[in-house]
C-alpha cells in the first residue's frame, strides 16, 4: 500500500524497487508462491464526504488483506489514528479484522513507513498500530513500525535494506 507523492520521487518507487528486485524477477523459482498485489490509491474511485476524500475500496482491500496476507506493509503519510489523510486504515478496520476462525489463522507481519503509527512511549496515546497489535485474536503477529516522524529518505534507505533481506 502506498499513500500519495507530495513531491520528490513517489513513494511507490521505493516498493516497485524493492519488491522487483527480490520478488517479481522473471524465473526466480525460489520465491514463485510469493504473490505480490499492490494498491494505489490513485487507482480508485475517491468518494467526497464531510471529513475528506475517502477510498472505500482501497479500505476494503486492506481489510481482506489483513487476513489474507503474509507481509503488510504501508509506505506514506500516517499518524496515531491510521493510514493516510483518507483514513484507509483506521481503528475500525483494525478491530474488526477476520484473520481468526476454527478453520484458519493467519496473522500479517505488519511494516510501516509511515509517522507515528504506533506512540509505544506515550501511554495515555492508544494509536491504531498499538491496537492492531494488542488484539487477543485478529492482530499481526509482529510490527516493525515508528513510533515518531520519520523522514522519506530513511524511510526508502530502511526499506530497500529489510526487503533485500527479509
Amino acid at each position: 500500500m502506498d499513500d500519495n507523492n507530495e513531491g520528490g520521487s513517489p513513494f511507490h518507487n521505493v516498493m516497485n524497487t524493492s519488491l522487483a528486485g527480490i520478488f517479481e524477477q522473471p524465473g526466480q523459482q525460489e520465491l514463485k508462491e510469493y504473490n505480490v498485489k499492490k494498491l494505489y490509491m490513485d487507482a480508485f474511485a475517491a468518494q467526497s464526504t464531510s471529513a475528506g476524500l475517502r477510498f472505500p475500496q482501497v479500505t476494503q482491500a486492506i481489510s481482506n488483506a489483513i487476513g489474507n496476507s503474509l507481509y503488510l506493509f504501508y509506505f506514506g503519510h500516517g499518524g496515531i489514528n491510521g493510514w493516510a489523510q483518507e483514513r484507509i486504515l483506521t481503528s475500525t478496520e483494525v478491530q474488526n479484522a477476520h484473520n481468526f476462525s476454527s478453520i484458519y489463522s493467519r496473522f500479517p507481519f505488519v511494516s510501516t513507513i509511515t509517522c507515528e503509527f504506533t506512540l509505544w512511549d506515550e501511554p495515555g496515546t492508544n494509536s491504531v498500530g498499538e491496537q492492531f497489535i494488542k488484539l487477543k485474536q485478529e492482530s499481526a503477529s509482529a510490527m516493525i513500525t515508528s513510533s515518531r516522524a520519520i523522514g522519506v529518505d530513511y524511510g526508502r534507505d530502511f526499506t530497500n535494506t529489510f526487503t533485500e533481506y527479509f
